[in-house]
């Protein structure tokens, strides 16, 4: 799959170092959450078509199937989303850090929902904070349990011509929960985003 980038060299990189920056708030966050070390990846930035979405978390393919939560949240008025997706050993482990008992789809919902919730609003306040944009949050939704990945879907995109990724990746040390955070961003906020990433690179 070859992957475009819609962002110039400095833009990315400035946007890589301001994504750094607030994942790692979140990643604080997460740790607390899950009471364990949580170490992080760098930030992958990236332009695919909505129907290649499950192909671009091809490097999830380890045999298992995975459990998925979307929140929306407008971003400067833009309507975006923030996808995490967790495999289901990660998702055992997730049970066990956090105490959880569970035994039903809307308990293992409800932890889905408490994870999203966690990591996206530490992070998502800090990338708007630092570039001023204006944000929004709306309540997580599960759209996949014990799922196989070729067949995840995010309908909400599916009228987009081109998504933007920044996809952050946590991790726990020594354990082997992995969780994978993409901030979903429209062509339509790509030029937005440019404009303000261009103003902070000439100060």
């Amino acid at each position: 799959m070859r992957y475009l980038t819609p962002l110039t060299e400095d833009q990315r990189d400035c946007l890589q170092e301001i994504t750094n920056v607030a994942m790692g708030a979140a990643g604080e966050s997460l740790a607390a959450f899950t009471d364990t070390f949580v170490t992080l990846s760098i930030p992958v930035i990236r332009a695919f078509e909505p129907e290649q979405l499950a192909e671009s978390l091809s490097h999830l393919k380890t045999g298992e199937n995975v459990s998925a939560v979307v929140q929306p949240f407008q971003f400067a008025e833009h309507e975006c989303f923030a996808l995490v997706v967790i495999t289901e050993s990660s998702f055992t482990d997730l049970a066990q850090f956090t105490g959880r008992w569970v035994d039903n789809e809307t308990v293992a919902g409800e932890l889905l929902g408490d994870l999203a919730k966690t990591i996206n609003r530490v992070c998502l306040e800090g990338l708007s904070d630092t570039m001023d944009m204006s944000l929004r949050l709306e309540e997580p939704d599960v759209i996949a349990m014990n799922t196989v990945l070729d067949e995840l879907r995010l309908q909400d995109i599916s009228g987009w011509d081109q998504a933007m990724s920044v996809e952050i990746n946590y991790h726990l040390e020594d354990h082997p929960f992995n969780c994978d955070l993409l901030l979903l961003f429209p062509d339509l906020a790509i030029e937005d985003i440019r404009m303000v990433l261009d103003s902070m690179i000439d100060m």
